[in-house]
């Protein structure tokens, strides 16, 4: 289950939290528990926009960002992938 969250992730059109929990089938709160997992395991990063790039609604970035396909998770957490990660998804870059 948890390369399974990794490749939607790498998909980048997971649009939302909840979006993500019910593609996968599973509650948000475990949605939440495997990403944690990810992250200490290093596939996956939070990602926090700064006051300097103006966020995601203001990021000059703009469609290149890794964060922009999750920019409707809560603003506390953003995630992405590490290389690790999309490796493991089975997705090279």
């Amino acid at each position: 289950m948890l390369k399974r969250v990794l490749q939607e992730l790498s998909t980048g059109n997971v649009r939302s939290q909840a979006d993500l929990a019910q593609r996968l089938g599973i509650s948000e709160g475990l949605l939440m528990q495997m990403m944690e997992e990810l992250m200490h395991k290093g596939y996956l990063m939070p990602v926090m926009p700064t006051p300097a790039c103006g966020g995601c609604s203001g990021c000059g970035v703009g469609k290149t960002c890794p964060t922009k396909t999750l920019d409707k998770l809560p603003a506390s957490r953003k995630w992405i992938l590490t290389a690790k990660g999309y490796h493991a998804a089975g997705v090279e870059r």
